[in-house]
């Protein structure tokens, strides 16, 4: 019986390759909209639950659950030209 070294190399290559750790490729989030106008206290909240307060020109982004605090208001303009305007106390999840 003869033995394939090749076929043999190549299925022990398979094997030990499938132990080794597979590397994690970042995924940059891309915006979705931008903050126009703010007025008081807002927040985004991401669904991994990093916060973030929100800012003139701050960038919004899919998944973010906006929060307006007290009599904060915010004007949020979409990429599409979809504006939102969110008041007082209002929680708003972006969802595309």
């Amino acid at each position: 019986m003869k033995i394939d070294t090749f076929a043999l190399f190549m299925s022990m290559m398979l094997i030990l390759m499938s132990f080794m750790p597979v590397g994690v490729v970042a995924i940059e989030k891309q915006p979705i909209g931008q903050v126009e106008l703010i007025q008081g206290e807002v927040k985004a909240k991401q669904p991994d639950g990093e916060q973030r307060h929100l800012h003139g020109h701050s960038l919004i982004y899919e998944g973010d659950i906006i929060e307006t605090i007290g009599a904060g208001a915010v004007v949020i303009m979409m990429s599409n030209g979809t504006q939102w305007e969110i008041f007082d106390e209002s929680i708003f999840d972006i969802i595309t």
